[in-house]
């Protein structure tokens, strides 16, 4: 959870980062998880909610 807290502010560069990795990650047979992966981390609440969802569970 300390990850996803300090890693935050990336969370957005990450989100690109496989947008533009997806056609390689599609040869591998892992572009459409990359392709949905990548729609949560755009997403400005998915930290927060990521992080709720973890805290309720531990």
């Amino acid at each position: 959870m300390l990850a996803l807290q300090a890693g935050r502010p990336l969370m957005l560069v990450a989100g690109q980062l496989l947008w533009i990795a997806q056609p390689a990650l599609s040869l591998l047979g892992t572009g459409k998880q990359a392709g949905q992966l990548a729609q949560l981390l755009e997403k400005p609440g998915a930290a927060d909610l990521l992080l709720n969802f973890l805290e309720e569970d531990g």
